[in-house]
């Protein structure tokens, strides 16, 4: 009995062989076990170099939540108005209502001011709202200055904050959220500005034959030579051949002062990453240049090029390229940029 294959399935044995046959001409630099490795930015906390994490910027730094988020709750972000039915919520412009049922208060055991104080209303926020980057002894004042300003300085009776207590949860949950938003970008500047920072080669990011092993490779009919992986084991770009990445793919591949490249897969544990405030930011490229050299390439369309994400990858960047004492380089390349194409771009970024 004869089976038979698909046209699409015959036309992937088809190139599954002849790149076969191929790289066993031809070997990969990863294959013959050439070495390609690009140092890992890490900082320094107490006498002691840690890699530069998002997170472990963030942990390092000291901060106070009444800092960074006023105990002030005014009418625009949380208010009650209490009608003849009930009670509307308003939390940042958006209306919560609230009905009586028959002829009781909606939920009247909360509104009990001889079971409920302020202090059991404070920690009740306490036990919901427990933060682990937080020390309770703040997270406790941070809350009294709330409940105090809502009720000493808005006037609003306790009763009513017991009713809308979830709410009340939610809105502080928001602050507090912004807050730790806001606190990652300044300890991420104060990390770029002023910590003490280096770079570690003895333990590398390091790339080797399968590290991308189960990633979906380029099939199509340009033939790249230089790929540190092979031929046959190039992730696949954004936007395919018609995308702009796959042009400065090409462009590196041309370039006679690139000794070999590689794809590097964004969000990959195996890829080459540098740090922003809030995540990892990949780079689309790494490359060993002849002289010893490690280029490192993030492409950019001119829709992204100047916005705040670039402006910030662009300057960890460039700190990590500084810090390497000339032996690595970082750029951002454009379709076209001062009038030069992608591979005009590389040329002078190397020196050319």
């Amino acid at each position: 009995m004869c089976n038979t294959i698909s046209p699409s399935e015959a036309a992937d044995l088809i190139w599954k062989f002849t790149a076969y046959k191929k790289t066993g001409k031809e070997l990969s630099p990863a294959s013959k076990g050439v070495p390609f490795t690009a140092p890992r930015l890490m900082f320094e906390v107490q006498g002691e170099l840690l890699f530069a994490a998002p997170e472990t910027i963030f942990e390092n730094f000291d901060w106070n939540i009444i800092d960074y988020a006023a105990p002030r709750l005014d009418e625009t972000e949380f208010n009650i108005e209490e009608t003849g039915k009930g009670f509307y919520i308003d939390i940042d412009g958006s209306r919560l209502k609230y009905r009586y049922v028959g002829n009781e208060p909606f939920l009247p055991h909360l509104a009990d001011t001889d079971v409920w104080t302020p202090a059991n209303l404070i920690y009740w926020l306490d036990r919901k709202l427990r933060q682990p980057d937080i020390p309770q002894s703040q997270m406790l004042e941070w809350l009294r200055r709330n409940v105090e300003y809502l009720t000493d300085t808005r006037k609003i009776t306790l009763s009513n904050l017991m009713i809308a207590k979830y709410a009340l949860m939610n809105k502080l949950l928001a602050k507090i959220t912004t807050a730790r938003q806001n606190v990652k970008h300044t300890a991420f500047e104060l990390f770029q500005n002023e910590t003490h920072k280096t770079l570690d080669f003895k333990t590398p990011f390091t790339f080797s034959e399968n590290m991308y092993e189960g990633q979906l490779y380029y099939q199509g009919s340009y033939q790249f030579t230089k790929h540190y992986l092979g031929s046959n084991k190039i992730p696949l770009m954004d936007g395919g051949e018609d995308g702009e990445e796959f042009q400065c793919a090409m462009a590196l591949d041309a370039e006679p002062a690139v000794r070999f490249w590689l794809r590097n897969v964004s969000r990959h544990t195996a890829s080459f990453r540098l740090p922003t405030s809030t995540d990892f930011f990949y780079p689309d490229f790494v490359a060993m240049l002849g002289d010893g050299r490690i280029l490192v390439v993030e492409y950019k369309g001119e829709d992204r090029a100047t916005n705040d994400d670039t402006k910030e990858k662009v300057n960890i960047g460039e700190i990590w390229a500084r810090l390497s004492k000339g032996k690595a380089l970082f750029m951002t390349a454009l379709k076209t940029k001062n009038g030069l194409d992608i591979a005009e771009q590389i040329r002078e970024r190397i020196g050319k």
